[in-house]
């Protein structure tokens, strides 16, 4: 194989000590003794240079190889992706990447030519699968090639590991929560008007029919500045329906990306839609990009943190890079298939480390703050509990309670975090009240493991019962009485009966008394003392 020009100099250094080796040997012949001895000693130290020239050219050559030969190992989890794949070399450069290559994988390997070894870092990989119609993502994204190893080394580009895993379901809830936090304040120049400052305080991400539409409500200020004699405020609406792709792109933390969809549609009403109508366009793009890319940050991180938590691990391993094969939509849910990736044999011989240890709660949250004593549409609020850790073996349990049972019922009172998982839920529903306050109950639920306590506040809207608990008929009685007498006594707090909170009773007489009553209630089994109840006179 000729020598490559940058590395000819060293090729010409051999040559040069190659001769001189030569001529040592042919020397040494017509000599004796000590002179003998030191041309062997010379040979040997010209041998020994030879030796680290031709290192030096084997490292050169590789450096300014043109070919880069891959060994390409699949593991297919759910076993149904064939075996036909193409790959691509990617030229990285300051305005993006453009394909340099596309090659067949063969057996299991790939050569791509061009891949300059001092350069190798300006260049990317993909892969692809070919064989199936519904496969719209990569399986391997690369990333900058590893930089260049010395001779002598194993090259880590040599061999690239995937592992197919099984699909995952991203409800339209997990979108809604990978919405970035509101309000976003947005401003703008506008001329002679000053700056626009456009506030966003709803956000709505929709999936629906196989598109995702953004939807962003607020208002839009401008200041007190000629045409207008004081600040003017008007609401607007934006909209615009977009295509969420998995990313082909090297860098790693892209996983999905946003393709565009219909033109967008921004609306600002009264006198600020005048003074904006001419920058509509450039509004648009920008609550475009302060509402988009901040969904779609959040979202590749929930998927990155969804797949780690389907592996059981708390982090994806170390030099992999995830990918999406395939990626559908479902009215209101995205169906994912992953895809991990890496250089080497970091996924074949990667060992999880043990799972974190708990030691105690991060976070308590119930949803909704404020809920109905009744009305069945609006009577529970959900609770989720989030450990520090994932929990060991065994799962982790936390009680559950509220300051005010009588209010509301929190289920389960036990709560059991399974093993590898790091959250909870629970429902807290609101009992009927029979006798009604004249304002919201304010409620604590508590979250326990352990010393640790996490509170989060509950209100309680008092609504009457559905079917309110029957009174018995009084007897006709006489309207005033000598001789007092007990005609019955209701217990208004319907079974059952907890036993950790005030049960509400009525004790009905067989007259109106003109005296003071004194009545003594006893429980058998005597769980609590006697209770003593004075009825006031003429009641």
């Amino acid at each position: 194989m000729p020598t490559s020009p940058e590395c000819q100099p060293i090729a010409d250094q051999i040559t040069a000590l190659n001769a001189q080796e030569q001529a040592k040997r042919d020397s040494i012949a017509a000599l004796a003794g000590v002179d003998k001895w030191k041309a062997m000693q010379d040979l040997g130290t010209i041998r020994q240079q030879i030796a680290e020239q031709q290192g030096l050219l084997a490292d050169c050559e590789k450096q300014h190889s043109d070919d880069l030969t891959t060994e390409v190992v699949v593991f297919d989890l759910p076993g149904n992706s064939g075996p036909n794949r193409i790959a691509r070399a990617w030229q990285l450069t300051s305005a993006g990447q453009a394909v340099k290559q596309t090659a067949t994988i063969q057996n299991g390997t790939v050569t791509l030519s061009g891949i300059l070894g001092s350069n190798r870092q300006s260049f990317g990989i993909t892969i692809e699968g070919t064989d199936h119609p519904t496969v719209n993502g990569p399986d391997f994204r690369s990333g900058p090639l590893p930089a260049f190893l010395r001779a002598g080394e194993q090259d880590p580009a040599g061999r690239i590991e995937i592992v197919i895993l099984s699909p995952i379901v991203i409800s339209a809830d997990s979108l809604e929560q990978a919405a970035p936090a509101l309000p976003i304040q947005i401003p703008f120049p506008a001329g002679p008007a000053g700056t626009v400052t456009v506030s966003v305080t709803a956000l709505q991400v929709t999936i629906s029919g196989g598109n995702v539409s953004l939807t962003a409500s607020g208002t839009a200020s401008v200041p007190a500045a000629p045409p207008f004699s004081f600040a003017q405020t008007s609401p607007f609406t934006f909209a615009q329906t977009l295509h969420i792709a998995p990313a082909f792109g090297i860098a790693p933390g892209v996983i999905l990306e946003l393709l565009p969809g219909t033109a967008p549609v921004f609306s600002v009403s009264g006198l600020v839609g005048t003074v904006v109508q001419n920058i509509a366009p450039l509004l648009s793009s920008s609550l475009l990009a302060a509402t988009a890319q901040p969904l779609m940050a959040l979202l590749n991180k929930l998927v990155a943190g969804r797949v780690a938590t389907v592996l059981g691990l708390p982090a994806l391993p170390s030099g992999s890079v995830l990918s999406i094969r395939e990626l559908t939509t479902d009215n209101d849910s995205l169906t994912i298939t992953p895809v991990l990736g890496a250089f080497g044999t970091a996924l074949s011989t990667f060992q999880p480390s043990p799972p974190d240890v708990v030691r105690g709660l991060i976070s308590l949250s119930v949803q909704p703050a404020s809920i109905s004593s009744s009305d069945p549409a609006q009577r529970v609020a959900q609770g989720l509990v989030t450990l520090d850790g994932l929990a060991p073996a065994g799962g982790v349990s936390i009680q559950l309670s509220c300051d005010r049972p009588d209010v509301v019922a929190v289920a389960p009172a036990t709560l059991l975090i399974l093993e590898g998982q790091n959250t909870g839920a629970f429902t807290a529903t609101g009992i009927p009240q029979p006798i009604l306050p004249t304002s919201q109950i304010d409620c604590s639920v508590r979250a326990s493991l352990g010393s640790q306590t996490l509170v989060a506040p509950l209100s309680v809207r008092p609504e009457p019962p559905p079917t309110a608990p029957p009174v018995p008929a009084a007897p006709i009685m006489p309207l005033v009485s000598s001789r007092p007498g007990i005609a019955s006594i209701d217990l208004l707090t319907p079974p059952p009966l907890p036993r950790t909170q005030t049960v509400q009773g009525r004790v009905l007489l067989d007259g109106i008394f003109l005296a003071n009553t004194p009545v003594t209630l006893i429980l058998s089994p005597p769980v609590t003392p006697p209770i003593s109840v004075l009825i006031p006179a003429g009641s």
